[in-house]
């Protein structure tokens, strides 16, 4: 079925230039000249890699079937050859141990510093708190290729800039700077940072849109 680039999700599963990708994920890159979005996908084989493609809004490519399941999310874990994710399957019953590079996450190199894939990915966003810990995974030919989050979750702050900034050699300087920022930036349980209003802090809940990692609004607990 083909749908328009800018229905897209990341997760999805679509066939281009005769093979099967996923959506890591997607920005808009223009408006002047009309919507133009940025697409990166990643193979669904380990020989595939990902790469970045730019389409219109309205430019239109063939989303696969794929078998869609809710699972949940319960951890991360560290392994000599890499970082993974932890999902348990409700449906079919047992665990799926997923790399970091599967949901666009973190994984580490061999001297275990991070490395990023993507602006954002789909790690960012699982539920470190077990609140509100169900995902939908995608599966094709019995194998996962994909997950979904919905449009927008809700997130503790566990972090700020502010406070990351005192515990610098010369937080004074740096302080000041901050505050000509109209946003501050803030750190959320999964590690990842984003930019909200001055008055989100540490322990606040805040909603997060999937698709482009920005803040939506605070959510009171």
């Amino acid at each position: 079925m083909k749908i328009p680039a800018s229905d897209l999700r990341s997760g999805n599963v679509v066939e281009f230039r005769g093979k099967l990708w996923r959506i890591v994920r997607k920005r808009v890159v223009e408006k002047t000249r009309g919507e133009s979005l940025q697409i990166q996908m990643r193979g669904i084989l380990d020989t595939d890699a990902g790469f970045d493609e730019r389409f219109r809004s309205k430019d239109k490519l063939e989303k696969v079937h794929t078998e869609q399941r809710s699972v949940r999310f319960k951890y991360p874990w560290e392994a000599d050859n890499g970082y993974f994710y932890v999902f348990h399957d409700a449906d079919k019953g047992g665990d799926w141990n997923l790399p970091a590079e599967f949901v666009g996450g973190w994984q580490f190199d061999a001297k275990g510093e991070k490395l990023w894939y993507g602006e954002q990915g789909q790690a960012d966003f699982f539920d470190h708190d077990h609140v509100n810990p169900w995902v939908m995974m995608n599966f094709y030919n019995g194998e996962p290729v994909g997950v979904e989050h919905p449009e927008s979750v809700v997130l503790r702050v566990t972090g700020t800039l502010k406070k990351e900034i005192e515990t610098f050699e010369d937080p004074i300087h740096l302080t000041e700077e901050l505050a000509k920022l109209k946003k501050n930036w803030v750190q959320l349980l999964s590690g990842y940072w984003l930019p909200v209003p001055a008055s989100v802090e540490i322990g606040d809940k805040i909603r997060v849109n999937t698709d482009t990692g920005e803040y939506v609004e605070r959510v009171k607990n």
